[in-house]
């Protein structure tokens, strides 16, 4: 079966001027150069020259934190869960009164991953160890220790703009009662418990979004009726955090893929070794075949490329400026272009043209990496020529 291709260009164009006494060139743009410079430009291109290429994928954990969505579900080998925890609640009723009704209510967004139509799963367990939100990453599932047993669950198909959980009325009497403890003790005193619960998937073919504390309206919301004697209060959770924890059994390294949630970025990398030292580049294009077969979206947004220089071997080592590729008249077609005021991967080719053992080539992140888990997936360096990535530089012998 014919694959369906489409192409990812990121074309990113700016030119070195070489002054008499300037040892590397400040770049400007090819197209600023007057047209009778043009006559000595110089293209190199790695599809017709045979030159190496590399292209590879590692895991880079992520935290979810600030993400506006959260994601609950099971799908292939992907699996994601939630975790919450609220540090106030509306009224300090301590012990007082019974519990009669608290009830968790999710609004999914309508972002999904995989086979939306299929059922919504899963059950809620009470977290017993300590975690900090501003600090748990994609990989910090199996870190956080959780109660044997169920407190709440919910099974059935999403038709309506809510999902609506009765909880455990104990785990939430404790969640009150600890809150009520803390008010009057100093800071150094305050017992950081009750640690939340982890809301994890039971069984689903797909992953939903929903909204999160982060977000902008129909955030998710605790609710606590107390009857005492015969007056009831109502009360409600507050300073929700929360956060998702995406994993996926397996990362294939030899493969040029993206996904956010899980943190899969990827690495490509070319031998230019052959433009001759000094040169000045003018211009570099960079093109990525993608493969949409393979491609598992969930995000309605436009999925965009981020473009780093990779500054050595190490796989989290990144340059602090980048650009950013999106589509462009054509949605198959991601386009970039230097400007005079970012100039990140024409730098970075004239680098390894200087010097080339400071070629350690380019990372690209997906944008939203923490706001979703759609994958984006690239042909690699053992594709067909003609799929593969592919860099095209213009330069000059001449300054």
């Amino acid at each position: 079966m014919q694959h369906t291709r489409s192409v990812l260009t990121l074309l990113i164009g700016a030119a070195l001027l070489l002054s008499a006494c300037d040892k590397e060139p400040a770049p400007v743009g090819v197209d600023l150069l007057p047209e009778d410079d043009l006559v000595d430009i110089i293209r190199f291109d790695t599809q017709e020259t045979g030159a190496q290429v590399r292209a590879s994928s590692y895991f880079e954990p992520v935290r979810g934190i600030n993400a506006t969505l959260l994601w609950l579900g099971q799908f292939a080998e992907y699996e994601s869960s939630i975790a919450m925890r609220w540090y106030n609640f509306t009224s300090p009723v301590g012990e007082k009164g019974e519990i009669v009704e608290a009830r968790l209510t999710l609004y999914p967004a309508v972002n999904t991953f995989g086979e939306s139509s299929g059922q919504v799963s899963f059950n809620i367990y009470q977290i017993i160890s300590e975690w900090d939100e501003d600090r748990v990453t994609s990989d910090s599932l199996n870190t956080i220790a959780t109660a044997p047993e169920i407190k709440g669950s919910f099974t059935g198909i999403n038709t309506g703009d809510s999902i609506v959980v009765d909880l455990d009325t104990a785990m939430v009497r404790q969640w009150i009662t600890k809150f009520t403890t803390n008010i009057d003790l100093p800071a150094s005193e305050v017992v950081t418990e009750p640690f939340g619960m982890m809301i994890r998937p039971n069984g689903m073919n797909y992953v939903q979004a929903y909204n999160s504390a982060d977000g902008l309206t129909m955030l998710p919301q605790l609710r606590v009726i107390i009857r005492d004697g015969e007056d009831l209060d109502t009360l409600f959770g507050t300073a929700l955090r929360d956060t998702y924890l995406a994993k996926t059994q397996t990362i294939d390294e030899t493969e040029l893929t993206l996904q956010g949630g899980i943190g899969q970025r990827g690495k490509v990398w070319f031998d230019v070794s052959s433009i001759p030292p000094g040169s000045i580049v003018n211009q570099v294009r960079l093109y990525l075949h993608r493969d949409t077969l393979r491609d598992v979206r969930g995000n309605l947004g436009i999925d965009s490329v981020i473009v780093y220089e990779s500054l050595n071997a190490e796989q989290d080592s990144i340059s602090s400026s980048n650009l950013l590729a999106e589509a462009g008249d054509d949605p198959s077609i991601y386009f970039a272009q230097s400007s005079s005021s970012n100039r990140t991967i024409t730098r970075a080719v004239q680098r390894w043209v200087n010097n080339p053992a400071s070629n350690f080539g380019f990372t690209l992140i997906k944008l939203g990496e923490t706001s979703d888990l759609d994958k984006i997936d690239f042909y690699d360096a053992s594709a067909d020529p003609a799929l593969r990535p592919r860099l095209e530089v213009f330069y000059s012998t001449q300054p």
